[in-house]
């Protein structure tokens, strides 16, 4: 069994190769990890050509200064017939931030992808909790392709990225950003390095 996580960083950025390297320094992934470029999403060769189950977790949303949860992520498994030598990309998504203003911010999804950027199998995030404006839990995480609706916008689709309002930034997809919202930044597709978006503050 081999467990990746988030390497124990939190935020819009992902784990350093120095934060993985640490993480996994007690168990099987030890030296067997790499983070190029530093850049969030770790690598990992295949050690045996064989059936291997995957299951991913996508992130919770951030709990809101008003006191409401954020949604949890969805959980998605599979097999997979893969090679030895193949390597494939991963970029465990992270919970979402507290905002000191309103809403929180959505959590992160969960991507395994081969390096020719077929996607394997990914899990998406939960909302983030209301503001008092919007007063209500996050809400979960799809296991379809297509993210839930809100009353002012509209989720991402077949890998694209999902709307925005005035105040915050919709998350990223697969292949496409979010849509920029009024001073906060969109989340960032997979294929534009999965970076989470930031609520300008």
């Amino acid at each position: 069994v081999y467990e990746f996580t988030n390497c124990g960083k939190t935020g819009r950025e992902g784990p350093t190769q120095n934060d993985c390297d640490s993480e996994y320094s007690d168990d099987n992934l030890n030296s067997l990890v790499t983070v190029p470029d530093n850049a969030g999403i770790q690598e990992w060769v295949v050690p045996h050509t064989g059936i291997y189950t995957i299951e991913v977790f996508g992130a919770q949303g951030g709990y809101s200064t008003y006191g409401y949860n954020g949604g949890n992520g969805a959980r998605m498994g599979g097999d997979f017939v893969l090679s030895a030598g193949e390597i494939l990309d991963i970029l465990v998504g992270q919970k979402g931030s507290q905002s000191g203003q309103k809403a929180a911010g959505g959590g992160g999804g969960t991507f395994v992808v081969k390096t020719d950027n077929t996607p394997l199998i990914i899990a998406g995030a939960g909302s983030g909790g209301g503001g008092n404006d919007n007063s209500n839990n996050g809400q979960p995480g799809l296991s379809g392709t297509s993210g839930g609706n809100s009353p002012c916008c509209n989720g991402g689709s077949n890998g694209n990225g999902g709307g925005a309002n005035n105040g915050s930034g919709g998350g990223g997809g697969f292949y496409e950003n979010g849509t920029t919202g009024y001073g906060s930044t969109h989340g960032y597709a997979f294929l534009n390095g999965g970076h989470g978006g930031d609520d300008g503050c």
